[in-house]
């Protein structure tokens, strides 16, 4: 990397301190190595156990500790200019440390290259295997990467080693160059074997990489996408020859309609059902507000999820926060249920109150990604507290739609009704699947916008039975042909 850069100076070195990286550059003719470390206390109580060269390392001048989330501290940067930047140690393997690997990252890190300046970051690989599962991880990583930087040279193997820049020439995959620039470097001692070089940079399988790269782009990954760690995912399926695989493989290529199908065929057949055997109204009535309790609780657990990957990507590292964000956001769902949700229903007609919650809630859906798009904008406390107050104000609107859905879930069967069992189990079971479908698969997949759009087109797709419980006949005649247990037949 040290001769990708060509005698960088200014260092700036996300991670990776205890690894070495930082005591062996500072062999090298470098003026100043910027480290930040995500964690002070874990590094406090590391370093009675590091080497003998990185503790020696610690007490070189040219060395500037700086402790904090990696993106907050390039935020916080003005007039800094870096010679190299590397990011060696973070790995997509998760939606945090995704964060070191989308277009925003990559742009906030070009604003503070200097003119020939190089970034250098890497990601598992198969040094003997390129097929679609790492050709798609693999290059959905260089795709985004080319898409801010104009010149991107890559270093084959189990490790892909990525290494971009701005000024045409800086960096380069000839062996030769890299071992030219590499024995101009004053050093006291030339460790590394020039004639490496050779072998980490096999021309055939670099131009192979960059034929395939061409002839398959991969996904551009985002804050407001993180689909690479979703890649990753699938890579590591396939390493371990998990039967998941093809099923991730499948979801991606299907897009929404994997979210849509089943509760479409369930409204059908519920549908029909009804139709059929011409069900007292009541138990219509129930049958809807414990569908909308399922809906209300995955909205609600999918928006706090879009919520803390927002801030994740924005504010930083969420690990000091997420108790405050989640307070607040049951402090809100608190509020709903005890003040709006009983206002509403003493007001009576409780399936046209939650008709028109189910409204507003689709239209706060569709406009959030705008909205966290001018969050992203803001710094300091004023955006800190502006997610805290999307996270209540999520929690006030579907917690509100609580007591009416467990209103009609319990239709004329008292206040002891047996069916409390059943609303608590529909509100849970909703969020239950909202969180694991959103932060495994809507938000790396459909992006934080296709997945506000998809639960809002849930939102509007429970507005049928409750339309259908408050306004329909009680019964058809011409389907009501067959008996109750007619179909699906009970049992």
């Amino acid at each position: 990397v040290y001769a990708q850069s060509r005698d960088a100076q200014n260092i700036l070195v996300f991670g990776s301190f205890a690894g070495g990286l930082v005591a062996e550059l500072l062999r090298y003719p470098v003026r100043h190595i910027d480290v930040v470390i995500q964690d002070e206390n874990a590094f406090e109580h590391l370093a009675p156990y590091l080497t003998a060269e990185n503790r020696a390392a610690l007490d070189d001048r040219r060395l500037q500790l700086r402790f904090g989330d990696s993106r907050q501290y390039l935020r916080g940067l003005t007039d800094q200019r870096y010679d190299l930047v590397l990011a060696l140690d973070a790995v997509p393997t998760s939606a945090y440390s995704n964060r070191f690997f989308t277009r925003e990252f990559y742009s906030s890190l070009q604003v503070h290259l200097a003119d020939s300046g190089v970034f250098c970051t890497q990601v598992s690989s198969a040094s003997n295997y390129l097929g679609g599962t790492v050709r798609s991880y693999a290059g959905s990583v260089f795709r985004t990467l080319s898409g801010v930087f104009p010149e991107v040279s890559v270093m084959p193997g189990d490790i892909h080693v990525y290494c971009a820049g701005n000024r045409p020439g800086q960096v380069s995959e000839d062996p030769a160059e890299l071992s030219q620039r590499y024995l101009a470097t004053e050093l006291d001692e030339h460790r590394f074997p020039a004639g490496y070089f050779t072998s980490l940079l096999p021309q055939d399988r670099i131009r192979d990489l960059h034929r395939q790269f061409r002839k398959q782009p991969g996904e551009l990954n985002s804050d407001a996408r993180p689909v690479t760690f979703y890649l990753n995912m699938l890579l590591w399926a396939r390493f371990t020859a998990s039967e998941l695989a093809d099923w991730l493989e499948a979801l991606r290529s299907m897009q929404a309609w994997p979210y849509l199908v089943p509760v479409l065929a369930f409204l059908g057949l519920w549908w029909l059902r009804t139709m059929l055997s011409a069900k007292p109204p009541v138990r219509t009535r129930r049958q809807a507000g414990s569908f909308a309790l399922v809906l209300l609780g995955l909205v609600a657990m999918a928006l706090q999820l879009v919520v803390l990957f927002d801030y994740q990507a924005h504010v930083g590292f969420m690990f000091d926060r997420i108790a405050l964000l989640n307070a607040m956001f049951m402090t809100g769902l608190a509020l709903g249920t005890g003040l709006l949700g009983q206002a509403m229903t003493q007001r009576g007609r409780p399936e046209s109150w939650l008709m028109a919650l189910l409204l507003l809630v689709a239209v706060i859906l569709l406009s959030t990604p705008a909205v966290l798009a001018q969050l992203g904008g803001l710094d300091g406390w004023g955006q800190e507290a502006a997610y805290l107050g999307m996270s209540c104000l999520y929690g006030l609107l579907t917690g509100a739609g609580f007591p009416l859905g467990v209103h009609l879930a319990q239709a004329e069967l008292g206040e002891a009704a047996p069916t409390g069992g059943v609303s608590e189990a529909a509100d849970s079971l909703g969020g239950a699947a909202g969180g694991l479908i959103t932060g495994a698969l809507l938000i790396p997949l459909l992006g934080v916008t296709g997945t506000c759009i998809l639960l809002a087109v849930l939102s509007l797709l429970t507005l049928l039975p409750l339309a259908w419980a408050r306004w329909a006949p009680p019964r058809i005649e011409a389907l009501a042909s067959r008996g109750y247990r007619a179909f699906p037949w009970s049992g």
